[in-house]
C-alpha cells in the first residue's frame, strides 16, 4: 500500500534541508542532503489523508482542489494533502 504525506508551510525556525529552492522540514530523511537551519517553507508530515475535502472547487479522478487546500491520491503509491498553517496561502 502507499504512503500518505500531508505537507503544510510553516514559519518556525529549526533545522531544515534545502531542495528545489525551498527550505524542507520532512519527517521523511532527505539521506543525501545536509541539515540547515533556518524557517522552513513546507512541512512534510506522514500521516492520514482525507478521502475528500469539504467544498471542493475542482474535482478530478485523483485530485480535489477547494480553498486552501490539494489532495491528490495516486493509486497504490501515495496520497498527498497540502494545506497552509500559520495564516500563509501558498498553495
Amino acid at each position: 500500500m502507499g504512503h500518505n504525506f500531508m505537507m503544510k508551510i510553516s514559519q518556525t525556525k529549526k533545522s531544515v534541508y534545502h531542495a528545489f529552492g525551498l527550505n524542507i522540514d520532512s519527517e521523511i530523511p532527505f539521506l543525501d542532503m545536509p541539515l540547515m537551519e533556518g524557517i522552513p517553507d513546507v512541512v512534510v508530515n506522514c500521516g492520514k489523508v482525507p478521502g475528500e475535502i469539504p467544498n471542493a472547487k475542482i474535482k478530478g479522478v485523483r485530485y480535489q482542489a477547494g480553498p486552501g487546500a490539494f489532495l491528490l491520491r495516486v493509486d497504490g503509491i501515495a496520497g498527498y494533502y497540502l494545506v497552509p498553517i500559520h495564516g500563509n496561502n501558498y498553495l
